[in-house]
């Protein structure tokens, strides 16, 4: 009796061992902090074979944006930007064209997630770190 449950255990590990083996998928990731406070994540980098998803934070821990780019640092895809409250308020499509990053189309959204037409009032990316990512431009 004792010798059919330790034969059942081993199998039952042999499997459940193999399966999560078998899906695992493993992923190098980068992580930086804010200086100030080494506790709070400012960047982290999934690498994957051909690109890496990345996601910027505020001070406060909320997602700033997060979005694609392949190893040369050239953004694509869509990415999305949020509050400090993790409200999405800017959505912005990328394409790289003769190796360089291009935006294509920008969507401005107030909190309610209409789309918006962009004003002064409305930049909401003021904290230091992220004010330089204001876009030069106002098109939607």
């Amino acid at each position: 009796m004792i010798k059919k449950i330790l034969i059942t255990l081993l199998i039952l590990f042999s499997i459940i061992s193999c399966k999560e083996n078998s899906s695992e998928i493993k992923r190098n990731e980068t992580i930086e902090y804010y200086p100030k406070n080494s506790k709070v994540i400012f960047k982290k980098t999934i690498h994957l074979p051909d690109s890496d998803s990345v996601f910027y934070f505020y001070d406060n821990g909320v997602l700033f944006k997060k979005g694609k780019q392949y190893k040369d640092n050239q953004e694509f895809g869509i990415w999305k930007l949020y509050d400090k409250n993790a409200h999405l308020r800017e959505i912005r499509e990328w394409f790289v064209i003769d190796g360089k990053s291009q935006i294509n189309r920008v969507w401005f959204l107030n909190i309610k997630g209409d789309t918006i037409a962009w004003r002064k009032e409305d930049n909401i990316f003021a904290q230091k770190e992220f004010k330089n990512d204001t876009l030069d431009f106002r098109n939607t």
